[in-house]
């Protein structure tokens, strides 16, 4: 996940770096014309007498494909202006449609330019002028174009006819965000933040925690607002409005555009259930993943339960307690934090706005932006703008009805529709991740938690195996009892039965790396039976 949005997350890095353009091309960027325009900054160096220069933006879909450029011609001789306009013309060859303005320059060479593909003028010159574009129809073209392509990449380039211009011109260029989120938030309490206590757990008579809570007090509310992910596509904003959405693939949960950026993505399955969240605060970016994982860098970040664990370079303090991996990034200056339960649930924290905040936890985009927030398309994440939710009746969800939030009822009805059997798994995480919200929002909760073990040691393991390999890292949990107790009825029915093939399909990928750990160390039975290979997706 995080190789996939490294090239966007590092363009968008630069939002306050310009860079000086060259002539000829400066190669092409990753572009997403829904949520990102360029700006353009143009400062003589010297009295302007002879130029011939041409600045084009070509745009591409996602195929590598020219679906349109945007060109500023400006050519002048011994003072004297020859040329001065704005094109737009279409990729194709030959048959090259064009469109011009020859009026918003007034043969001036501007001092910057805006440059943003949602807007019906496109050219936004010296923050005041913009080209009549949308009532030329000429320029027809320009707006099917726009509706039919995806653009997802942009590349600037720079023609100097008289090779003089960079002693007459610097022009620099950089990358910014075009989406203004809505004015009408509230604003934050500015006291002083306090944090809540995580859940606490009972104990049994052998000092391994039960997953029942047990509050002896109400908890202290968070200062900061809330923002749920809940299965089945189910979001509960920051502000308390009960959303449903179509989730696949990746999507902008929450970022801010603001002096000290930051951006949380999530990973969303066929189930449309959380299973990883890649985070990105200045330059730095990492993930955590099913199973508690922390990957930085690519590679796999060792810690133990119960430890806090500086993310390196990021200003960002995980740590696992409690069935909950929170991550804390007010100590990097950046206001949230967020609680993943390692499986399906996550819970954000926002503590400050600053006017440039995005994402479905702060409002969905709009239509001819990106739907749902989603950063990838492709067949495999083709998903719906919107979704009806289901009108059947769902008995199961009683439980939940009583609850400090609503979603978590629609959720669980989600869960249940159309004959849907959630796992006992499922369900002990909806369960869960209502105890948690009631705990962030200062409520006691009563009643207990339903589809959960009562070893908490289970359900530890259980998480583990849902995600990539790694050593477990627990406390009070022997390995060696859970392990090769969670493991023991794999053998028995894939190995010993010499359904091996099948194995290999339905093993999670942690439990993928254990049992081919346990078959090298196997005996000659299995190793006769089950003819057992590495996984490419055990890594």
């Amino acid at each position: 996940m995080i190789l996939l949005i490294l090239s966007m997350l590092f363009v968008l890095a630069e939002a306050e770096n310009w860079t000086l353009l060259k002539t000829g091309s400066d190669g092409r960027l990753d572009f997403d014309s829904a949520t990102m325009a360029l700006e353009f900054r143009i400062t003589p160096k010297k009295t302007l007498e002879n130029l011939d220069f041409n600045l084009v933006t070509k745009f591409f879909d996602l195929s590598g494909i020219l679906k349109g450029a945007t060109s500023l011609k400006f050519q002048m001789k011994k003072g004297k202006v020859l040329k001065s306009f704005l094109r737009l013309s279409n990729g194709r060859s030959g048959d090259q449609a064009r469109c011009y303005d020859r009026k918003v320059l007034e043969e001036q060479v501007p001092e910057t330019i805006l440059l943003d593909l949602t807007d019906p003028g496109v050219f936004l010159i010296d923050n005041s002028k913009t080209p009549n574009f949308a009532e030329n129809k000429g320029c027809s073209f320009w707006e099917n174009m726009l509706a039919e392509a995806n653009i997802s990449g942009v590349e600037v380039a720079l023609w100097d006819s008289n090779k003089n211009i960079r002693r007459h011109l610097d022009i620099e260029y950089k990358i910014i965000s075009t989406y203004i989120p809505p004015t009408t938030t509230p604003e934050l309490a500015t006291s002083p933040i306090t944090v809540p206590d995580i859940i606490t757990t009972a104990t049994t008579d052998v000092g391994i925690a039960n997953l029942e809570v047990m509050m002896t007090e109400p908890p202290v509310p968070s200062s900061g607002e809330i923002c749920s992910l809940y299965p089945q596509g189910v979001i509960s904003t920051f502000n308390d409005q009960s959303e449903h959405y179509d989730l696949k693939c990746y999507h902008v949960i929450a970022a801010s555009y603001g002096s000290s950026p930051w951006f949380v993505y999530g990973s969303f399955d066929t189930d449309h259930m959380l299973q990883a969240l890649a985070v990105y605060v200045g330059s730095t970016a990492f993930e955590i993943s099913r199973g508690w994982m922390l990957n930085q860098g690519g590679r796999k970040i060792p810690y133990r339960e119960g430890e806090e664990v500086d993310i390196e370079g990021s200003g960002c303090i995980l740590s696992l307690k409690n069935l909950d991996l929170s991550v804390d990034c007010r100590p990097g200056g950046r206001p949230f934090v967020l609680h993943y339960d390692g499986y399906s649930v996550a819970h954000i924290e926002l503590f400050e706005r600053h006017g440039s905040e995005i994402g479905l936890c702060v409002q969905n985009s709009s239509p001819h932006r990106r739907v749902n927030w989603q950063m990838s398309r492709g067949e495999d994440c083709l998903i719906k703008p919107d979704i009806p939710d289901c009108g059947e009746a769902a008995p199961q969800c009683a439980e939940f009805e009583t609850s400090c939030d609503e979603s978590v009822v629609r959720a669980c009805r989600e869960m249940y529709c159309q004959g849907g059997e959630p796992t006992p798994e499922q369900i002990c995480s909806l369960s869960q991740a209502r105890k948690e919200k009631c705990h962030l929002v200062g409520s006691k909760q009563p009643g207990p938690l339903i589809g959960c073990p009562e070893d908490v040691c289970q359900r530890k393991y259980f998480i583990l195996g849902a995600g990539c390999p790694q050593q477990p890292f627990f406390i009070d949990c022997p390995d060696e009892e859970y392990v090769e107790n969670y493991m023991s009825s794999f053998f028995l029915l894939f190995c010993v039965t010499n359904l091996a093939e099948l194995a290999k399909s339905l093993l999670t990928r942690a439990q993928c790396f254990y049992l081919q750990q346990s078959y090298l160390q196997s005996s000659a039975l299995l190793q006769q039976t089950v003819p057992f290979h590495y996984r490419n997706d055990c890594y």
